[in-house]
């Protein structure tokens, strides 16, 4: 076998030790967060603030004023180039900031643009600032989509709830039920749902 051939072998080799690596990197991060997961469902309220401030506060909304942010920036710095022109060619410069600028800002606004709710939900349960109400389940849905379920409620005092995530008794609810309910007050982020009686029968 020439030196070409076994290069090339041994480079083959190498890809598919990768591809697998990475494909057992990706199973057992799975396996992970689905362990993890049905353990955070047990933990009720702060089982559900944690993948609340983790997920939806750090990763998505953080992740998202920080993308706003350095479209602004971006934006303020290519036209201070162009304006100055200080930039090689300034002319050229101006489509590829528009786009950049575009690229960041767009998507930081659109999941963004509500972040302070979540900021303020997030300390507001760490000071225990947290809705509890007996209310009557007067709408319950869940809708189906290739990324999980969506739980929907309305409550008879007008509340209406999407629950994303899954939690314990999140499912097991009737309409025309009174339940015990802790959410948060902004996002209306569920917490945890249980029936009125077995809650005063804890108690």
């Amino acid at each position: 076998m020439s030196v070409g051939k076994k290069k090339s072998a041994q480079k083959d080799k190498i890809t598919l030790k990768s591809f697998i690596g990475w494909l057992l990197l990706i199973v057992l991060t799975l396996y992970v967060w689905n362990v993890i997961s049905a353990w955070l469902n047990n933990k009720e309220d702060f089982g559900q603030f944690l993948k609340f401030l983790t997920v939806d506060v750090l990763f998505i909304k953080f992740g998202a004023v920080i993308l706003l942010v350095l479209g602004i920036c971006i934006f303020f710095f290519c036209g201070y180039l162009i304006l100055t022109k200080k930039a090689a060619k300034p002319k050229g410069l101006i489509l590829p900031a528009l786009l950049l600028t575009a690229f960041t800002t767009v998507p930081g606004y659109a999941l963004g643009h509500d972040s302070m709710d979540y900021f303020a939900d997030a300390l507001s349960f760490t000071k225990g600032d947290v809705k509890k109400e007996t209310v009557v389940i007067t709408e319950f849905r869940i809708k189906r989509l290739k990324r999980g379920r969506i739980y929907h409620y309305t409550f008879n005092n007008g509340v209406k709830i999407d629950e994303m995530y899954e939690g314990k008794g999140f499912w097991d609810v009737h309409e025309g039920g009174t339940y015990k309910v802790r959410y948060l007050p902004r996002t209306k982020k569920l917490l945890s749902i249980e029936p009125a009686d077995a809650a005063n029968d804890s108690q």
